[in-house]
């Protein structure tokens, strides 16, 4: 169950990141804009937008893919530990309350 709460937080975060990669004109209107400042001939709003909302967004979605595959393997790893436990009380559970599995008689 620790996985699934480490994806809740992840999805969290790496969306918050997203959004704020994402607005980076949020930036310039918070901070003002100086054009006399350019960068490869561009303002640097323009310039940080460009980086901050392409590159930075790449970038991130490369790091949290890498993340999720990692937490599916946790995942993965703690349902198939916690599997064999589960079933023969599921089963157990089951026969108890009077239920017959399919193709078996009673």
């Amino acid at each position: 169950m620790n996985a699934y709460k480490k994806e809740w937080t992840s999805t969290l975060v790496f969306g918050v990141l997203y959004v704020v990669l994402a607005h980076t004109g949020l930036f310039a209107i918070a901070f003002g804009v100086d054009n006399s400042t350019r960068v490869l001939g561009f303002p640097l709003h323009y310039f940080i937008a460009i980086v901050l909302g392409s590159a930075g967004i790449l970038a991130v979605s490369i790091v949290w893919n890498r993340y999720a595959d990692q937490l599916e393997s946790e995942i993965e790893a703690e349902n198939n530990s916690a599997t064999p436990e589960a079933a023969p009380a599921a089963g157990a559970v089951a026969s108890a309350n009077g239920f017959a599995r399919e193709g078996a008689q009673s």
